[in-house]
């Protein structure tokens, strides 16, 4: 029993260490990543998004603002006009989601407003972009871009051990307005599937650190320094405020997950032309100036939608910060755990057990963790990986269950041929299913036996060769048993010229046992006129069969020695119905059933009564019925 156990334990500790081998490497691959991140879309689609946080203002550059205004790129002018109507009422903060890296030859006085604007403006953060493709020419660097990198500059992460993504150049406003303002870049790289699902929150441009738009914003909004964000260890950039701090989580590359709450409906906005017209109040909030127009600016697929101007990305990423409302994702350490502890008992569950239950439990864990993974997703902001351990449960289950049927079929293999010459089909099912069954003994069950017999054989016999005869009971024997076990039969045993079978053992019928044999009754019957017409043609003789039929409790079960037994019923039941079998030529009718079964079928088929006769081993008389057809 010890081995035993042993074997099995090593067995499912196989097949655990297998099928998370095969994902811990798959998952790697470009497929299972992108299916993975399409997971998450998903998640964010079912949570759907909620208003946005009142703090924060969309200044949008949408299609009625560029019928009011003009086409787009607008003169500059227009910027310095929003900024000279904001300066009345400032807000605590304002970014513009728009690079203006060259200065416009053709209009230098739109661009000198827009200059003098920014100049007298406190909060102001200009878009720039990282470039980081190689170039492979040393790019020089003049002494204004150098101060005004020197002053966007975290110190404190300069020396961050992470992995950074590193800017081979830069594209930033033109010197008079980057010396006037901060910076912040604006870079929104696409994942695998050309997604948005991540920003970088900090960038290094030799040897320096930077941040993005939206770190830069919030800084501006809580008027911090660039000394106040810190990196403190375990993947998290600190943000000292002047009460308490947040800790905002990112990855191995200094990548922010952005936890989408807010499509662009959701956010507070208002049109870039309806605030030079109206001069809105945004005391105290922090505004993006972004263009949302159709076919307009940087734009693409995340999973708000197909269609998202990456402004919104920023909106949201600079939410999340403000409400400390960040998606947090497992190490790749942890990830490793959870697909093994689901490749454990998803093997634990699926081996040893039957192939329903197996199933049952594989199915009843995946949707138990689909829930759980989807509850931390919607409650507590965690993303865990779905879609690869939902593949690992599969394979676990069915690496599982094909090892269970190799050892099952194996040992079926033994008892069929161990058992095949002397019980029956369904009896060996059964022996498979349940080897007890094997046990001599049997129990009381109420079931219909049927008799059939040849009529006047033994005179068939001395009329026709040997040969026709085997022949044509082989054929006739063969024809009948199909028949039996179609409706659900077991074929007890062949006697001679005639048959006995039960109908109802070992396995329950679906319909009445009593309606099913005289079902077989009837249609052995057709049959046998069938073959009739067949063996008349064939220059054979025909012959005549008579059926008797009757219900009640008998024994069934295992009769015999432990060397040699038989699958059979006995009982009082069982010898009437080979008494009712022989009355079938004194009445001169093909199928005679007795009084409890005909009250079993009489709803469906029409019985003929033959009155109350004595039979041999009785003493009180027993009612009888010929079946003459269905109702």
């Amino acid at each position: 029993m010890s081995n035993i156990l042993t074997q099995k334990w090593v067995k499912i500790f196989l097949i655990t260490l297998f099928s998370f081998l095969i994902f811990s490497f798959a998952s790697h691959g470009r497929l299972l990543r992108q299916i993975e991140l399409k997971g998450l879309d998903v998640k964010f689609a079912i949570r759907g998004f909620r208003s946005a946080d009142s703090r924060v203002f969309l200044i949008g550059i949408d299609d009625p603002s560029l019928q009011a205004l003009g086409r787009w790129p607008w003169p500059r002018s227009q910027h310095a006009a929003l900024l000279q109507t904001l300066s009345e009422t400032p807000p605590s903060a304002l970014g513009f989601d728009i690079l203006f890296t060259h200065k416009d030859e053709s209009n230098p006085e739109a661009d000198q407003a827009l200059i003098q604007m920014s100049r007298l403006f406190d909060g102001l953060v200009y878009a720039a972009y990282f470039v980081e493709e190689k170039s492979g020419t040393q790019i020089f660097e003049p002494a204004w871009k150098r101060a005004v990198l020197e002053k966007n500059e975290l110190p404190f992460l300069r020396n961050c051990p992470l992995n950074l993504r590193v800017a081979e150049d830069l594209q930033i406003p033109f010197q008079e307005l980057s010396q006037s303002v901060h910076l912040g870049f604006i870079n929104a790289p696409r994942d695998e599937d050309g997604s948005v699902r991540r920003i970088p929150l900090i960038f290094r441009y030799r040897g320096r650190v930077f941040s993005s738009f939206a770190l830069r914003l919030i800084l501006d909004h809580e008027g911090l320094s660039n000394d106040s964000v810190k990196w403190v260890g375990n993947l998290t950039i600190r943000l000292d405020l002047k009460e308490g701090f947040i800790d905002i989580p990112v990855d191995s590359q200094g990548n922010y997950f952005v936890n989408y709450r807010s499509s662009l409906e959701d956010v507070h906005s208002t049109r870039f032309a309806e605030v030079l017209r109206q001069r809105r109040v945004f005391k105290s909030a922090m505004g993006v100036v972004g263009v949302t127009a159709t076919g307009v600016g940087d734009s693409g697929p995340t999973p708000i939608s197909s269609y998202t101007p990456f402004v919104m990305v920023h909106l949201n990423a600079i939410q999340n910060i403000l409400q400390k409302d960040f998606l947090k994702v497992l190490s790749r350490f942890l990830e490793l755990c959870l697909l093994f502890i689901v490749c454990f008992l998803t093997t634990l569950i699926s081996y040893g057990t039957r192939s329903f239950w197996a199933a049952l439990g594989a199915l009843t864990f995946f949707i138990v963790f689909t829930i759980v993974d989807f509850f931390l997703f919607m409650e507590m902001n965690w993303h865990l990986p779905w879609v690869v351990p939902s593949l690992a449960i599969f394979t676990s289950y069915l690496m599982a269950t094909t090892n269970r049927f190799w050892i099952e079929e194996k040992e079926k293999r033994f008892v069929k041929k161990a058992f095949r010459h002397y019980v029956s089909g369904s009896v060996m099912e059964k022996v498979l299913k349940d080897p007890k069954t094997l046990a001599l003994g049997g129990k009381r069950e109420d079931l219909t036996v049927l008799f059939s017999d040849i009529r006047q054989f033994s005179s068939y016999c001395e009329r026709n060769a040997p040969e026709t005869v085997v022949s044509i009971l082989n054929e006739y024997f063969d024809a009948m048993t199909e028949i039996i076990f179609k409706y659900g039969g077991t074929l007890d045993k062949y006697l001679g010229d005639g048959m006995l079978a039960i109908f109802g053992a070992p396995l329950p019928l679906e319909r009445d046992h009593a309606l099913c044999a005289v079902e077989a009754a009837f249609e052995m019957q057709k049959k046998l006129k069938g073959l009739h017409e067949k063996w008349i043609r064939e220059g054979w003789e025909p012959l005549s069969m008579g059926v008797g039929i009757n219900t009640g409790p008998m024994v069934v079960g295992n009769m015999g020695s432990s060397h040699v037994m038989n699958y059979t019923v006995i009982g009082d039941q069982v010898n009437l119905a080979a008494r009712i079998e022989g009355l079938t030529r004194q009445f001169n009718v093909e199928i005679i059933i007795s009084e409890a079964t005909y009250q079993r079928v009489s709803p469906q088929w029409l019985g003929r009564s033959l009155g109350e006769v004595k039979v041999k081993g009785r003493e009180k008389g027993v009612s009888i019925y010929a079946i003459e057809g269905r109702k």
